[in-house]
């Protein structure tokens, strides 16, 4: 029984994306491979690697749309309790300087 391969979409990116992080959720990140994320997405392993031509750029495409994700929560939140347009920005920057420095131990292992 062979699983059925889905023609690659135009833009497959976000459901690859979406692929990947169901797996980190169920099995966590260390589960993460090209091949694995191709089953999750019903694509062929070409049609994930034409988006992200390695596991670090799967993977940092993940990251970034996670941040984007975190980044619009926290200026919508933060836009609600301070007057100043820019105050969502420099909290931001300094969440993500602090994050930055965790993201680097995951890029070394």
């Amino acid at each position: 029984m062979t699983a059925q391969v889905e023609k690659q979409p135009k833009n497959a990116s976000p459901k690859i994306l979406g692929a990947a992080r169901a797996i980190a959720l169920r099995e966590g990140a260390g589960r993460i491979t090209i091949d694995a994320v191709a089953r999750e997405s019903g694509l062929s392993k070409g049609g994930v690697l034409y988006n992200f031509p390695t596991k670090k750029a799967l993977l940092a495409g993940l990251l970034d749309e996670m941040l984007a994700e975190h980044r619009e929560r926290l200026a919508s939140v933060i836009s609600r309790q301070f007057c100043k347009p820019e105050a969502p920005m420099m909290i931001f920057r300094w969440l993500f300087s602090r994050f930055r420095r965790r993201i680097r131990i995951f890029w070394t292992r």
